[in-house]
């Protein structure tokens, strides 16, 4: 993984967590092709779904969902670009000096308007079935009412996703506004978020430890997450999805880890020789 006698690379100080599952990865086919085959099929059964009325619903929910599926699937699985070297005032709203002068940020990748769409296509369906539900339930037939147990948190939790995303995206695409991700710095790490800033010092990070969500070994490999255990009255938990970022989740996982293990090194953070180090471990990432 490492180019011998080349000083532009450095061995990642981390192994890559098997249960990641594989560290190459390609868009998942499986997924593209299923999703736009599912919206095919079901697109062909809405002409005559349409003539029953409201039973035209569930072949266009389908048709959307699959094809928010497939537009997912097209998106590049991990990020390959080098944490940032910033100054830590242009993350913060200026109102309050940050702990840190300059920070090594890794950016929130940016969705990109296919994923957007694909995101607000899961909203809209829960969303329409619960003004069917409310339609059908109130013209006659309230057992209909019964589905809103299902359909009313599925469609909050996917709307505010929605709307979170979309958030996101216009401050990660507009110049000027401050960006959305995950700062590390000498007294500690923050997440740059769409509300205000989360500071935490080192001296309040317990552990950093690489779990991961669901994934299929031949077809879609688990999603790499990071929990980051905080210090406190009651133990509190940070789940980062690095997955969703410019740099790749090895190198995020290894800047956490190394520098949570070995404090004396925290020195070379917010410094070009802290920089030219995250950079060479992205370049080790072949």
């Amino acid at each position: 993984m490492v180019a011998e006698g080349d000083d532009r690379t450095e061995r990642i100080p981390v192994s890559w967590p098997r249960r990641w599952g594989p560290s190459r990865r390609s868009r998942p086919l499986f997924i593209v092709i299923g999703g736009a085959a599912t919206a095919l099929v079901f697109a062909a059964m809405i002409p005559a779904a349409a003539r029953e009325g409201a039973a035209v619903l569930a072949p266009v929910s389908l048709v959307v969902l699959g094809a928010g599926a497939s537009l997912l699937g097209l998106r590049q699985p991990f990020g390959k670009k080098a944490p940032e070297f910033v100054d830590s005032v242009a993350l913060t709203n200026a109102e309050s000096m940050p702990p840190d002068s300059w920070v090594h940020f890794i950016r929130q990748r940016r969705a990109g308007l296919l994923t957007t769409l694909a995101l607000w296509s899961f909203a809209v369906v829960p969303a329409v079935l619960v003004v069917a539900a409310i339609l059908i339930g109130t013209s006659g037939r309230p057992q209909a009412l019964l589905g809103l147990v299902i359909a009313l948190p599925a469609a909050v939790v996917m709307v505010w996703t929605a709307v979170h995303q979309s958030i996101a995206e216009f401050r990660l695409g507009s110049f000027g506004r401050r960006p959305v991700g995950l700062t590390i710095g000498r007294s500690g790490i923050a997440m740059i978020r769409v509300g205000d800033p989360l500071y935490v010092p080192w001296s309040s990070v317990v552990s950093v430890t690489a779990l991961s969500m669901g994934g299929h070994r031949r077809y879609t490999p688990p999603l790499p997450l990071i929990e980051v255990r905080l210090r406190g009255e009651e133990t509190e938990v940070l789940t980062l999805t690095p997955a969703g970022t410019d740099v790749h989740p090895w190198v995020v996982l290894a800047a956490l880890s190394h520098y949570l293990d070995h404090p004396a090194d925290r020195a070379e953070l917010g410094t070009t020789f802290g920089q030219r180090r995250v950079e060479r471990w992205n370049a080790a990432i072949s």
